[in-house]
């Protein structure tokens, strides 16, 4: 669950904005006390049944529904602050009923739409959801839920689009698939192919894909493949995506290597230009950071640090320190 969110405060906005955003934090796991506006704006400017029918009976929220202790945390704030208002509660009650029944688990749901049109938020056909762990390290693996660069860089693909739309797009280090799912929804590539290298999270990929692509109609092919950073590769992509794939010193020099290949790879797709990879990264340690850095340039890699979008469609942590880089092959 996200305990801090960057997105800019909406009290002042209107009731559609605020309750878009409501909406798009409490499936996307912001932890109701991180919300980007306060819960007595709610019951200032929404009706309890607005925010049962748009929030909590979502229809992505049946498909795929957040945990019930995230369901039950934002219940209860909100009955709290419309009985404090004097309105009438009874379907919030209904909610923190339910939630409260729930099984604990160590798995859950959390969900994005990636378009900043609003009449895309209650069609299920547009949301990306993602199964994912409870625990940030879970089987032996981080890469079994979506950390903080893989929401910034499907901010940036879905700012970005044009760059996406008829790539071949490769993801590495995919997690459950965020990056490449929301690419595959939002930014109308020719293809997409997440890899991974741990089974564990493959097969979390393939769910996730399988999932996701029973609601969706008229996207591109999306597959899911192991990859081996370590070993030679002949899988080349138009655009490389990859995010929170820097935290292993060990795995520097085969990440790079891997980049390289890629990039050296001649793709045909709509574009002209050579191969490109975008790559979000949460600087956790200067030195593994900096290494990462040198290790491109070695490689006679080309680095241009791109603008971090702001956080309006996939929240993320706030204090995180994110980076995106776009890398080409150096003329």
């Amino acid at each position: 669950m996200w305990r801090s969110v960057g997105m800019a405060a909406v009290d002042g906005a209107g009731d559609a904005d605020l309750l878009g955003r409501l909406t798009r934090e409490y499936l996307g796991g912001v932890a109701v006390r991180t919300a980007s506006f306060s819960v007595e704006s709610v019951a200032n400017h929404l009706a309890v049944s607005e925010v049962v029918a748009k929030v909590f009976r979502h229809s992505i929220a049946a498909l795929h529904p957040p945990s019930p202790r995230h369901t039950l945390s934002w219940a209860k704030a909100l009955l709290k602050v419309f009985e404090s208002n004097g309105h009438e509660a009874g379907e919030l009650y209904e909610i923190v009923a339910e939630s409260a029944a729930g099984a604990a688990s160590e798995w859950h749901y959390r969900s994005f739409c990636p378009s900043d049109d609003p009449a895309l938020l209650d069609d299920a056909a547009w949301w990306v959801s993602l199964r994912e762990s409870t625990s940030m390290i879970s089987g032996g693996t981080t890469g079994l839920s979506s950390w903080g660069a893989a929401s910034a860089l499907a901010e940036w693909a879905s700012a970005n689009s044009e760059q996406l739309a008829g790539r071949t797009i490769v993801e590495l280090g995919c997690g459950p698939g965020l990056v490449g799912l929301a690419a595959a929804r939002g930014c109308s590539p020719s293809s997409v192919v997440l890899t991974d290298g741990a089974e564990m999270v493959l097969d979390l990929a393939r769910s996730n894909v399988e999932q996701n692509l029973a609601r969706w109609r008229g996207v591109a092919p999306v597959r899911v493949e192991a990859l081996d950073w370590t070993r030679p590769t002949t899988l080349a992509g138009g655009l490389i995506l990859a995010a929170d794939v820097v935290y292993d010193p060990s795995l520097i020099d085969p990440l790079a290597d891997a980049l390289v290949s890629m990039l050296h790879r001649p793709i045909n797709d709509v574009h002209a230009d050579s191969p490109k990879a975008i790559i979000g990264c949460t600087e956790r340690n200067a030195s593994t950071w900096q290494a990462f850095q040198d290790a491109l340039i070695a490689r006679k890699l080309r680095v241009v640090k791109l603008e971090l979008p702001p956080a309006t469609l996939f929240p993320r942590d706030a204090a995180a320190l994110i980076h995106i880089l776009q890398l080409t092959v150096a003329s």
